[in-house]
């Protein structure tokens, strides 16, 4: 995988912040402006932020994926041979494709520290949640149901005002505090033992009023979610502070819900029970939600049930606007923030390559024998495409060594070498295979796949010309973000066999922005074999990943007295290569009558 999914996972999390600043000034500047109610559900489409980078990102709101901080730089390459000028080679010999695999970088290994180290915080977390549940479990061993008819009554008041039906469960319990709810299917609503008898049927209905709130607006449901949220962004101090202040909003809109219903002298009552009743529980879990709360946040509550004035439709209307800007700016940010589409774009189809009404489909899954792979032909004289498997044929991966065939008709166009002179002088630098031990031409060098050739030619040319070229051959993504001495080599330059075929297409008709001379040049270093009746050029690449062959094209055209057929055939997964490519298409070939 061409990125890095800690890094990705880190950067969305810094990206992240942005979003949740802007929220945070919304909240700032419309606070005044808007219930508690939406000040709450602001807050959650906050939270909704924190589950962006797990989400794909919509093709009508992708932007351009390329933008990835880190990528890998390992050397991989792979390569075929050509034939010298004119003459037919052995088909083993251009077909032996020569991979050449660097150790992982040092990005690597941070990669993988990091995810332990999150992973470790992540299990951490949840081990506390679920030691939470246990504590709860065992709390509810010791609850026995409410039979005290008065205060039965009370709460079957509460629940008709409050309009839920669902069945609401009342227990008291001997080691709380404090009223408090819990529970996602069958809630329970607990009274601390002796707490009913103690209390009047008023305080009774504030008490039961509140609690049944949370049920209300779902509480049951949203506090999972947040919890999720705990455990896996445990290191994000944005997320932390969210969490902190939405148990605060929960219960600040409960407050306005339930005084929302009362007169005004009834109201004053509520904050005097808050007061009496609302004392920090001797149990504390995340999983419950209830009347209490700290000092500070006690405070607020009271000062806003005082300052309380009932919402006009302009303030509804506020509240609206501001929770629809919320949601809005959580769309905007998917693009930016999802880890998906980051990680996508080392397989992203390519768009638009071949009309949809513009090609023919062919069936040879035969000649691939199980192994995922597309097969693209151009019909020049007929200006008809024939695809197999569209979907993989569309699927942009790494060009590996077939790339070079743009260095040389740029480094040609540049003056870095020239038809009658492309020779370059060997450094003395041993390599496993003899034929790089020495100088090399380019027909020499793209026959032998010499690496060293093609990657000082990209050195001596320099990434503005390269990146020129990229965009004037419309050559994949176009992504050279890896640097100039790894970009094509299973790193950020991904190509779709579509997208090879149509360079081909390209080369072929002469619409390239390159010279004739330039075109002749790399034609004849592209030449395989002649079989009497058409000619054979092209250029196999193997990608080399964690030590096995994961990626295999062959990619050229075919020349006959009257017509010609450009092609590429990629094959993906581990044992293909190049050479596997090269001999699946000329089985294709020989079959369609195109070349034997």
């Amino acid at each position: 995988m061409g990125t890095y999914a800690s890094f990705s996972f880190l950067r969305a999390c810094l990206l992240l912040c942005v979003p949740y600043a802007l929220l945070c000034l919304l909240l700032r500047a419309m606070r005044t402006k808007i219930s508690s109610r939406a000040v709450y559900r602001i807050g959650n489409a906050k939270a909704l932020l924190f589950l962006l980078p797990f989400l794909p990102c919509p093709s009508f709101l992708r932007m351009d994926s390329s933008i990835n901080l880190f990528r890998p730089a390992d050397s991989l390459a792979a390569g075929a041979g050509t034939a010298p000028s004119g003459a037919p080679i052995a088909a083993d010999a251009w077909m032996q494709d020569t991979v050449t695999a660097a150790g992982h970088t040092a990005f690597y290994w941070v990669d993988k520290a990091l995810l332990l180290f999150w992973l470790a915080g992540a299990f951490f977390t949840l081990a506390c949640v679920l030691f939470s549940c246990r504590k709860l479990h065992s709390l509810s061993r010791d609850c026995i149901p409410t039979a005290d008819d008065r205060t039965l009554r009370v709460f079957q008041d509460a629940l008709r005002v409050c309009g839920i039906r669902s069945h609401v469960r009342l227990y008291e319990c001997h080691r709380i505090s404090s009223p408090m709810t819990y529970g996602i299917i069958r809630p329970k609503l607990l009274l601390p033992a002796g707490f009913a008898e103690a209390s009047s049927e008023e305080q009774l209905r504030f008490v039961f009023l509140h609690e049944l709130q949370h049920l209300r607006q779902k509480d049951q449901f949203l506090n999972p979610c947040l919890l999720l949220l705990r455990i896996l962004y445990w290191f994000h101090p944005c997320a932390r502070l969210l969490l902190h202040s939405q148990k605060s909003q929960r219960e600040l809109a409960c407050d306005e819900a339930v005084i929302r219903t009362l007169p005004r002298r009834e109201q004053l009552t509520y904050a005097k029970t808050l007061l009496l009743f609302a004392q920090s529980s001797d149990f504390s879990s995340p999983l419950v939600f209830g009347i209490r709360g700290r000092k500070s946040v006690l405070k607020e509550r009271v000062l806003k049930i005082s300052d309380y004035t009932p919402g006009g439709i302009r303030k509804k209307c506020t509240g609206l606007l501001a929770l629809v800007l919320a949601f809005l700016l959580c769309a905007l940010s998917l693009p930016a923030v999802s880890v998906r589409s980051v990680l996508a774009a080392e397989e992203q189809s390519a768009p638009g390559t071949v009309p949809e009404q513009g090609y023919v489909t062919l069936d040879l899954s035969s000649y691939f024998g199980g192994m995922d792979g597309s097969f693209v032909l151009y019909d020049c004289n007929a200006g008809q495409y024939q695809i197999y498997n569209k979907e993989l044929a569309q699927k942009r991966v790494s060009p590996d060594s077939v790339y070079k065939v743009c260095i040389a008709l740029n480094a040609l166009e540049n003056g870095i070498i020239a038809p009658e002179n492309s020779l370059l002088a060997w450094d003395g630098t041993k390599y496993p295979l003899s034929a790089w031990n020495q100088n090399q031409t380019l027909r020499d060098a793209m026959q032998n796949s010499v690496n060293w050739y093609f990657l000082e030619l990209d050195e001596q040319l320099g990434e503005e010309r390269i990146q020129q070229a990229l965009t004037d051959y419309r050559y994949g993504n176009m992504d050279l973000s890896a640097g100039v001495s790894s970009y094509w080599l299973e790193s950020s330059l991904k190509i779709s066999p579509e997208e090879q075929t149509r360079f081909f297409k390209d080369f072929c008709e002469g619409t390239l922005p390159v010279s004739q001379e330039s075109l002749d040049a790399v034609r004849q270093a592209l030449l395989i074999s002649t079989d009497g009746v058409g000619s054979l050029y092209g250029k196999t690449g193997t990608g080399h990943l964690d030590g096995q062959d994961i990626n295999g094209w062959f990619s050229g055209f075919v020349e006959t007295a009257d017509n010609t057929y450009c092609f590429s055939i990629n094959l993906q997964g581990g044992g293909t290569g190049g050479a596997l490519a090269a001999q699946t298409a000329l089985e294709i070939f020989s079959d369609l009558g195109i070349y034997r």
